[in-house]
């Protein structure tokens, strides 16, 4: 359920801790998303044909366990930090996959994301949400995945995609009204970025 940008808004916050979604209104940033897209996972709906009830007729199916995929394409874009989730959306996303520890976007066009030695406590869950304007909300709240950065053959870095899981909310008719929105302190445009090497 991917749609073009001009009817879509996407916005990512963190979570003060598993199970409790984060409050998203349309004054929040939003992400400067090129794709995304929501995707059932889980079990979804278990057929029960070969089990009987009392009346010996099939059991009716039940609903198993759902949960969100969300598939996230972006540009990287010159956010001067990237900790900074009042300035820079992608943050929360970032320490969703654990990729956050400390990044910079210098005027060097060079960016460094450094990688938490404990995954277990450095992990922050975020609650995504993307509003079809004029048509549904679908939200998963603590999402947490995985960050590729992306780049061509002769190491120019294109984007990243995010790869990111989270807990099933049902999807509900969406309240904003415009496509209109503020995306942080980022020019509109990213910088061109060369991979020069990475430190495991």
């Amino acid at each position: 359920m991917a749609q073009a940008s001009n009817q879509v808004v996407v916005y990512i916050k963190a979570q003060s801790g598993d199970g409790t979604g984060a409050t998203i209104t349309q004054s929040d940033l939003a992400f400067r998303a090129t794709e995304c897209t929501f995707t059932q996972a889980g079990e979804g709906l278990i057929e029960r044909a070969d089990t009987a009830n009392p009346f010996g007729l099939p059991a009716p199916p039940v609903q198993g366990s759902r949960r969100w995929g969300i598939a996230i394409t972006a540009s990287v874009q010159p956010f001067g930090d990237y900790t900074n989730a009042n300035s820079n959306p992608a943050s929360p996303l970032l320490k969703a996959c654990a990729a956050l520890s400390a990044v910079t976007y210098d005027t060097a066009a060079a960016i460094a994301l450094q990688f938490p030695a404990d995954l277990q406590t450095d992990v922050t869950p975020c609650t995504i949400e993307m509003h079809e304007i004029g048509g549904d909300r679908y939200r998963a709240i603590d999402c947490v995945g995985t960050v590729q950065l992306v780049m061509d053959a002769a190491g120019r870095l294109m984007g990243w995609t995010f790869d990111m899981q989270g807990r099933w909310q049902d999807p509900i008719a969406s309240t904003f009204t415009s496509a209109a929105t503020t995306y942080g302190n980022a020019a509109a445009d990213p910088l061109p970025l060369t991979f020069c090497g990475a430190t495991l």
